[in-house]
């Protein structure tokens, strides 16, 4: 059915962005404190106790003013009974307390969170723990409360209120949807959450919330992935983006719901008053009524593995099999302090139930006895006395949390009934009366909450060592590093402290921290072998110290010098124990009691030193911080910057990997050298940053590497894969403030700038503390699942959410059907839009992290038009526009911040065609086209043969004419002259004259040049005769016989087989006669005595040459004296062939005509 849309809006959008607070740590009360204090720390931070009746604060009890003095008496022993000190574990003294007062100090560690002060704060900050002093028996000692068990060092809090988009403050139900989604229910409408925008549902926004009312009374969703929601009018459904409104239940009777849980074998089971129901697709399906007194509204239920049910009304808790009729009360109380105010079914398979009254588990099968699990302290007389329990909860380690009205306490619950050890409370200004909680797929526990909103809580990965009441100077950390018995020391800008066995202490050297401004700058610190350490100020010069003793090293300084010999940057002991110290003045090798000096004399590129590494060969690598880096062998140096494969001058440190490669941190990269080669890998190749400050190997497969935006890890054999070319990126896990880090930039102020420590931790200085990492338990978490959520086709709605959230609300909803939703047999959505629609398409999506949902990254795939995966950074919409005609499947993935892109969401959707765009509509016009082309190609064809025939026609007429040309000019001029010459003998002139000639000479002659011109015309007509070797053979048979009546040599050179290569009669006659006219020449006018025909051929052209031994002649004054030349070359341009005529006076003459051969030809 169309609904109206919901409103939705991104995470403060309606005010501030949401919360991000740090929860506060519990300062301790001292062991010397007066029996009051504990009364008088309430009174302090404006927190008396209630009078007339236990004033509950948190899980612990802090009675009226007649039971003062039993409050008050719990505070921790300075020592046990057996001489041991207590130890501190998140603010609390636990375990060690003497065993003859076990139940006191269990009341102790009830009493003792309590405690505590805390300061507010503003919505959008994150408060720094501040550990409290430790002292113990008169030592200067600062505790390190940040690296043991206490959860408000562990966790990171965010808050959303109205201001970030919540409808109210008052959140009455959650939960988390098996898509991702987390719902939260409020007094005044429905909120869906992904991380990133609050969907708000209400009456402005759902109109079936009009009639159900907003006020939401519970939230479950069953097995086929619907929502149902009991609302205190109604119950809704949402299955499939479709709201449905059920107001009716199976009998007659008024339909309040009042609470709401999935039903194993499909639908859900609503409670209202005195009665359950079940409810189906269809609405209510059969009434189940609860035998209670009188009729009181089921608040609480619970379906258990066995199928049998768990109800609870506010003050009775009953287990029932309602198709059975049967039901058995648990637990019932008239008082207002047996409140029930939770019901739920915990991991282990046992149901779980409290309140005022206390947190009891007890058998889901039923036939038990419940069990107080925790939400007690100890009387006096050792009873145990129950305290207000809001909501219970395991997370996914088994930790279980306990609400009260105004804390969060994580305890570990004991066996057999035994008091739970509490490990510490989260204490937060927004956890107050708490009335929800949740654990979600992240491992994140969300609480709910009467009127501060919703809360999250999120472990950290990382813990931050920080001297107690720490300067901003003494944070700011540049150098670690752990001695021979596994004291942990490093370095500051203000001092150098020292961490053993859990304690803190400052380290200060008497000159550094002489006079009102003390300038202890560490920014170096080294082991000995003998077990003390080098430490490197900056200005002082370099000094050696066990904790308790200072002695003086080879370069000191007895007050601040800005002198950069006195700045110790970089210390490292070799194999030997001899001592290398980098300067801005150069390296210094101090062994023996003997100083050798370094510089750029002696060979390194730069004098400021800013990493060491011995090789196992004993040679070492020097890096400097503008000049590159030098390996140091027999005192030799030879020296690599960026014009010989660094890439940046700048080095920060090296490592040696397992497998002997050398990584050499950079300004610009992580570089390899392997084999005498570098490669270097950079945000291109996946690196979270270019800048390196420092890398360590954890051991586990994984760099750890620092830099200005954090610490991040990538794989090592993805690294040398890299740096190999067969990988293309690799991937980055990046870390930062949401992970535990008060400051994501890390220091490389000095060497070492990291450090792993015996027991496998790494260790970071940062601008705000040392960070600690336990590499063993970091793991990637799996990749989000992403939900496609709308689809918006030409500003309307076609797929998911019938809202608009960032188009200005110009969308409309679409109408069920238009278009045409259905599923495929793999259950992907499809939609069908007809054509002409979806001209413009908007595809909305997102993935539903929530602790750093900022670090999420898309990439998208539209399958028949993309070619690849797209990237979609952290945009959560794409748009396509002028998609044509037809099927296309559109593909969505996420990765989550600390992993790789995971599987899919799939869309299928399908653009039909107008009947122009349509198959038998292109084969019509196939045809037509066809048809029409070959009614064109047939009339071509048509003009072609005409053209062709054409053509011969006028080949033979030019033939025929050329032929009776040739007739004329040359067989008709010699009948003419045999016809003259006959009627000159006939004359009687000739015949009375007796000195005339006979004819008779002269006819036979005539005669013979007749026949022989008659000869050549029918030759060059014959079609047979139209080959190269044809030409050759007739040429060379006319040259003899024109050649041999004059007695003149004829030299012939011609290849032994000549090309039949096809010529066009009209060139072979041409160049027949241009030779033949040439063959002429030499024999009438150049007085030769040899006449040389050639005759040559290369691929694709022949050339034929007369040459003779005569005269010669010039050829300038030979064009003016005649026309043979000229028509002999004319001939040859008329037929595409090249003339050249060359002669010299005394010299003979050469006259050459060539033309090419058809690509074909035959040898």
């Amino acid at each position: 059915m169309p609904v109206a849309p919901p409103r939705q809006q991104g995470a403060g959008e309606r005010g501030q962005p949401p919360g991000d607070h740090g929860a506060e740590l519990v300062p301790e009360v001292p062991a010397d404190a007066p029996p009051n204090a504990q009364a008088e720390r309430h009174h302090e931070h404006g927190r008396p106790p209630k009078s007339g009746r236990a004033g509950k604060r948190g899980g612990h009890v802090l009675r009226s003013n007649h039971d003062t003095r039993r409050a008050a008496s719990l505070h921790p022993p300075t020592r046990t009974a057996d001489g041991k000190k207590p130890v501190a574990a998140g603010g609390l003294f636990v375990d060690r307390i003497t065993p003859m007062f076990p139940r006191l100090s269990t009341l102790f560690l009830l009493a003792a969170s309590l405690l505590a002060a805390s300061g507010a704060t503003r919505p959008g900050e994150e408060t720094t723990p501040r550990p409290p002093h430790a002292s113990q028996e008169g030592e200067d000692g600062l505790s390190d409360l940040s690296t043991l068990g206490d959860p408000t060092a562990r966790y990171r809090v965010l808050q959303w209120k109205v201001e970030q988009g919540l409808p109210e403050n008052h959140v009455t139900a959650i939960v988390q949807t098996q898509d991702g989604y987390v719902w939260i229910g409020t007094i005044f409408g429905l909120v869906r959450y992904d991380g990133v925008r609050f969907t708000v549902f209400e009456k402005a926004t759902l109109k079936l919330m009009r009639d159900s009312e907003e006020d939401v009374k519970g939230l479950a969703e069953d097995g086929s992935q619907a929502l149902w929601v009991a609302a205190q009018n109604g119950l809704l459904r949402l299955a499939d983006h479709r709201w449905q409104l059920f107001q009716k239940r199976a009998g007659p009777e008024e339909f309040r719901p009042t609470g709401v849980c999935s039903r194993a074998k499909g639908g859900a089971w609503v409670g209202s008053y005195g009665t359950v129901t079940h409810f189906g697709p269809e609405g209510a399906v059969k009434d189940y009524t609860i035998p209670l007194d009188r009729p009181k509204p089921i608040r609480k239920l619970v379906e258990a593995p066995d199928g049998s049910l768990w109800v609870a009304t506010r003050y009775t808790v009953m287990h029932g099999w309602p198709d059975e009729g049967r039901w058995e009360t648990v637990m019932t109380a008239r008082s207002s302090e047996a409140w029930v105010q939770y019901l739920l079914l915990d991991a282990d398979g046992a149901v779980c139930f409290g309140g005022l009254n206390g947190c009891y588990r007890v058998d889901a099968k039923g036939g038990g006895k419940p069990a107080l699990v925790a939400g007690f302290t100890l009387s006096a007389d050792g009873s145990r006395e129950s305290y207000p329990v809001q909501a219970y909860r395991k997370d996914r380690k088994g930790r279980t949390w306990v609400a009260t009205l105004s804390e969060l306490t994580q305890v570990n619950e004991q066996p057999d009934g035994k008091a739970p050890v509490v490990i510490g409370s989260v204490r937060h200004p927004g956890l107050q009366r708490i009335e929800q909680m949740m654990v979600d797929r992240e491992g994140n526990l969300w609480v709910g909450t009467e009127s501060d909103g919703l809360l999250l809580l999120h472990e950290r990965r990382f813990a931050t060592l920080l001297p107690p009441n720490g300067t901003a100077a003494e944070n700011n950390t540049w150098s670690v590093c752990e001695d021979g018995r596994g004291r942990l020391w490093w370095g500051t800008k203000q001092d150098l402290f020292l961490r053993e066995e859990g304690t803190i202490l400052p380290v200060r050297h008497p000159v550094t921290h002489a006079g009102p401004n003390p300038a202890g700058q560490v920014y170096s610190v080294c082991p000995d072998p003998q077990g003390t350490i080098w430490v490197g100020f900056g200005g002082y010069g370099l000094f050696k110290t066990d904790g308790q003793r200072w002695e003086t090293g080879p370069i000191i300084n007895d007050r601040p010098s800005p002198r950069d010999e006195y700045n110790i940057r970089c210390l490292y002991t070799d194999h030997t124990g001899a001592l290398w110290i980098g300067t801005p003045m150069g390296l210094y090798r101090w062994q023996g009691g003997e100083l050798v000096r370094y510089t750029r004399k002696e060979g390194l590129p730069g004098n400021e030193v800013r990493a060491i590494l011995e090789d196992p060969d004993g040679s070492f690598w020097i890096g400097t911080y503008t000049s590159g880096m030098a390996h140091m062998q027999n005192g030799e140096f030879e020296v690599f910057n960026k014009t010989n494969g660094l890439p940046d001058n700048q080095v920060t440190c090296f490592l040696r990997d397992s497998s002997g490669d050398l990584w050499i941190g950079t300004g610009s990269g992580l570089t390899r050298l392997k084999g005498g080669k570098f490669a270097t890998l950079t945000r291109e190749e996946g690196l979270y940053d270019d800048l390196v400050n420092y890398m360590l190997d954890d051991g586990e497969g994984y760099f750890w590497i620092s830099c200005n935006r954090g610490i991040y890890r990538i794989p090592r054999e993805e690294a040398a894969a890299a740096a190999d070319g067969t990988l293309r990126r690799v991937a980055s896990m990046p870390f930062g403030e949401g992970d535990g880090m008060l400051s994501a930039e890390t220091n490389n102020g000095g060497q070492p700038s990291g450090w792993k420590s015996r027991d496998g931790l790494l260790w970071f200085p940062t601008a705000k503390g040392l960070v600690r990492i336990d590499p063993r338990t970091i793991r990637s978490a799996p990749s989000p699942a992403v939900v496609i959520e709308q689809v918006i086709a030409d500003q309307r709605i076609s797929y998911g959410d019938q809202l608009n959230t960032d188009s200005g609300g110009t969308a409309e909803a679409v109408s069920p059907g238009d278009p045409l939703e259905t599923r495929d047999s793999d259950g992907v959505p499809t939609l069908n839009f007809q054509a002409g629609h979806a001209r413009v398409l908007e595809l909305r999506y997102t993935a539903n992290v929530f602790a750093e949902p900022s670090k999420v990254q898309f990439r998208y795939w539209l399958e028949g038009h993309d070619r690849d995966w797209q990237p979609g950074g952290n945009r959560r919409l794409t748009h396509y526009t002028a998609l044509g005609p037809g099927s296309y499947t559109f593909k969505v993935s996420a990765s989550s911040p600390y992993g790789d892109f995971g599987p899919p969401a799939l869309l299928r959707f399908r653009i039909s065609p107008f009947f122009y765009q349509r198959w038998w509509f292109f084969v019509l016009c196939g045809l037509s086209v066809v048809l029409a082309a070959a009614g064109v190609q047939s009339y071509r064809l048509h003009i072609q043969r005409r053209i062709l025939q054409l053509e011969k026609e006028h080949a033979l007429e030019k033939e025929r004419a050329r032929i009776a040309k040739d007739m004329h000019d040359d067989l008709g001029a010699r009948l003419t002259q045999l016809g003259l010459i006959s009627e000159l003998v006939e004359s009687p002139d000739f015949r009375q004259d007796p000195t005339a000639s006979p004819p008779l000479p002269r006819v036979s002659s005539l005669a013979r040049e007749a026949v022989r011109s008659l000869d050549e015309i029918v030759w060059a007509v014959t079609p047979g005769k139209n080959t190269l070797d044809q030409l050759a053979g007739y040429l060379l048979h006319s040259a003899q016989d024109l050649i041999s009546p004059s007695g003149i040599r004829l030299d012939v050179r011609m290849p032994q087989q000549v090309p039949s290569s096809p010529l066009s009669s009209e060139l072979r006659h041409n160049v027949y006669l241009v030779m033949k006219e040439a063959l002429n020449n030499a024999v009438k006018h150049s007085e030769a005595t040899r006449i040389i025909l050639e005759m040559s051929f290369t691929s694709g052209a022949a050339l034929l040459r007369v040459t003779d031994d005569g005269r010669g002649f010039d050829p300038g004054e030979a064009a003016g004296a005649g026309n043979g030349l000229a028509n002999m070359a004319k001939r040859a341009e008329s037929v595409g062939a090249r003339f050249e005529c060359t002669s010299r006076p005394g010299h003979g003459t050469s006259i050459s005509i060539g033309f090419p051969l058809p690509s074909h030809s035959n040898p």
